[in-house]
C-alpha cells in the first residue's frame, strides 16, 4: 500500500523552519509495512494545496497532510480539503463545545478566531487532538482517505499514532518486511557500493537494498519479507565489506551508534576512557556521554584549546609546543597521556588540528591528529599508543569537527577491536617516539 504525504507551510519552504515530519512518518509507515512514495512542500495557498492534493491521491492509496489548521489567516488547509471535494466548508457545533472547553480548561479566553478550527468540508470527520485545540480531519476522495494533521511536531505524531495509523492498519493489509541494516563507519558510499556490485546484482528480486550516506557513516539497507533471508544476506553483505562495518541490527532494534559500540567493547573489557580535545571542542565527550550509563566508562575529558591550558592541565611540554605548535602528533599524544594520569582512566583519546577556515601553524584546514594511549598489552609492559592524521578537504568548519568526532570514536573502537586503521588515516605513531608519558 502506497502513502503520500504533503506537508503544508510557507516556514517549510523559506528556511524558518525544518522539516522532520516526512522522516518520522516515512519511519512509522515503514514500522508497519506500508511504503511512502510521495512527498510534497508546498506553501500556504489554497491553489497549491489543492493541486498538490490532486497529485497525492493520484498517487497513492492514502494521503497524510500536515500543517494549517490553527486559527489564523494562513491556516488553508481545511479551506483547501472542501475546495479540493468541491464541497461547502460547514461549522461543527461539537468541536466548537470541545474547543471552547479546551480553551476554559486552559484558563484562557477563547479568541473569536479559533472558531475557524470548527469548520469541517462537509462529509468530512474530525480527528481527536489530545495535544492541542485544532482537530484534524478525515475526508475520502475517490476511495482514497485523506488524514489531515497540525504541524505541530508533538501533535502530529500523536494524532498519527492515535488516530491515523489504527485506521491505516484496519482499511489495509500492509505486506510486513524487515529490514537489517548495516552501519559503516568512515569509509564512503562509492566504495561500500563498489564492495557490493556482484553482491547485488546476485540478491534475489525478494530482496531490495538501499544506500543512505551521512557524514562519516554509511547505512546499507537490505530488505524483504523473509526475515531468514534478509538476515543471511545482510550477514554476506557485512563480510564482503569488512572492518569498517561496526554493527549489522535488525530496524526495529534501538538504533547502535559508534559511541554505543566503544561504550560495549570498554564494558567487555572492564575499561574506562577520558578525552583531552582542543579542535573538537568538548565533542567527542559529548557524544560518548549519549550513552545511557554512559559514566560506568566514560570517567571525563579536558577541553584545552589554549596552549597554557594544555601545559598547565595535561602536561604538554612548553618546548615541545615551542618548537612544533599545537597541531602536531607529538602534542597529540602528550594529550592524551596527560589525560590518562590525570584521570586514572584505562584509556584516553586526544584531538588536536585546524578546523578552518583559514590556515594555522601553516596547516590546512582539515589537518587533524588524533591519539589513543592506553594499558599494555603485551609484556613488554609498553603503553599502547596510536597517533593518526587526517586531511579532512572540502568541508567547513563545523563539518571538519563533526567528522573529527567520528574518526576518534572509529580510532577507538579499532583499536580495541584489534584493528587496523581507518580508510584515510595515516599512522603516524612513530612520530611521537620519545616523548614518554
Amino acid at each position: 500500500m502506497r502513502t503520500a504525504l504533503v506537508l503544508i507551510g510557507d516556514e517549510l519552504l523559506n528556511g524558518s523552519v525544518s522539516d522532520t515530519a516526512a522522516a518520522w512518518i516515512g519511519a512509522r509507515l515503514a514500522e508497519h509495512g506500508f511504503e511512502l512514495g510521495h512527498a510534497q512542500l508546498v506553501g500556504d495557498d489554497l491553489a497549491s494545496i489543492s493541486d498538490a492534493l490532486s497529485v497525492a491521491t493520484s498517487r497513492a492509496d492514502a494521503v497524510v497532510l500536515t500543517g494549517g489548521l490553527g486559527p489564523t489567516s494562513d491556516d488553508l488547509t481545511g479551506n483547501a480539503l472542501a475546495r479540493f471535494m468541491r464541497v461547502p466548508l460547514l461549522r461543527n457545533q461539537h468541536l466548537l463545545d470541545l474547543i471552547a472547553a479546551r480553551y476554559r480548561a486552559s484558563g484562557v479566553t477563547m479568541p473569536e478566531n479559533a472558531g475557524s478550527m470548527a469548520d469541517l468540508p462537509e462529509g468530512a470527520t474530525s480527528l481527536l487532538n489530545q495535544e492541542g485545540s485544532a482537530p484534524g480531519i478525515r475526508v475520502v476522495s475517490d476511495g482514497v482517505p485523506i488524514f489531515a494533521l497540525p504541524g505541530v511536531p508533538r501533535e502530529m505524531r500523536a494524532m498519527f499514532m492515535q488516530e491515523v495509523l489504527p485506521e491505516l492498519l484496519r482499511e489495509f493489509l500492509p505486506e510486513l518486511r524487515t529490514t537489517f541494516i548495516i552501519r559503516v563507519a568512515i569509509e564512503g558510499e562509492s566504495s561500500v557500493a563498489m564492495k557490493l556490485h556482484q553482491w547485488e546484482r546476485d540478491l534475489p528480486t525478494s530482496l531490495s537494498v538501499a544506500y543512505l550516506a551521512q557524514l562519516g557513516n554509511v547505512l546499507v539497507k537490505i530488505s524483504g519479507t523473509d526475515e531468514s533471508e534478509v538476515r543471511l544476506y545482510a550477514g554476506r553483505a557485512a563480510i564482503l565489506i569488512g572492518d569498517s562495518v561496526y554493527a549489522v541490527q535488525d530496524q526495529r532494534e534501538p538504533s547502535l551508534s559508534l559511541e554505543h559500540i566503544v561504550h560495549r567493547l570498554l564494558s567487555e573489557r572492564g575499561e574506562t576512557i577520558a578525552t583531552a580535545e582542543s579542535l573538537t571542542g568538548g565533542g567527542v565527550g559529548v557524544a560518548l556521554t549519549h550513552v545511557p550509563g554512559s559514566s560506568e566508562n566514560f570517567l571525563g575529558g579536558f577541553i584545552a584549546y589554549s596552549p597554557e591550558l594544555k601545559t598547565e592541565f595535561l602536561g604538554v611540554r612548553t618546548a615541545l609546543i615551542a618548537t612544533v605548535g599545537t597541531v602536531d602528533p607529538g602534542v597529540a599524544y602528550a594529550m592524551a597521556s596527560g589525560a590518562r594520569r590525570a584521570t586514572g582512566a584505562d584509556w584516553a583519546l586526544s584531538t588536536t588540528g585546524v578546523a578552518g577556515p583559514g590556515w594555522s601553524e601553516a596547516k590546512a584546514p582539515g589537518t587533524v591528529f588524533l591519539a589513543i594511549v592506553g594499558p599494555p598489552q603485551s609484556p613488554s609492559n609498553e603503553l599502547e599508543k596510536r597517533v593518526v592524521r587526517l586531511e579532512i578537504r572540502h568541508l567547513d568548519r563545523e563539518m571538519v569537527r563533526h567528522a573529527s568526532v567520528i574518526h576518534a570514536l572509529e580510532l577507538v573502537r579499532r583499536t580495541l577491536s584489534g584493528l587496523g586503521n581507518a580508510i584515510g588515516a595515516e599512522d603516524v605513531t612513530y612520530l611521537s617516539k620519545g616523548l614518554d608519558e
